[in-house]
């Protein structure tokens, strides 16, 4: 029988409970370790833009590159940079 502790935050406690995992249906595993492995690369990789307002001139220049029909591929923009792709 395996127990896995599990901290969560409540009302900004810490609290603690053991969960038997062999109690657990393949399924309910599964989606406890997506959820502990989606929380932890949330943790690492987040995201630092979030929050932030874009400027004035990016956002024209989003909205024109939007209404651009022309695309280029990624195999023409790493040419364009030298790069090998």
């Amino acid at each position: 029988m395996s127990i896995l502790p599990v901290a969560f935050q409540r009302d900004h406690s810490v609290s603690s409970v053991f969960m038997d995992l062999s109690q657990l249906s393949p399924e309910q595993f599964k989606e406890l370790v997506r959820g502990i492995v989606d929380d932890r690369l949330r943790e690492l990789l987040g995201d630092p833009d979030l929050g932030l307002q874009l400027g004035d001139s990016l956002r024209a220049r989003l909205k024109e590159s939007l209404s651009n029909t022309k695309r280029l591929s990624g195999e023409d923009i790493a040419d364009q940079l030298g790069l090998r792709w």
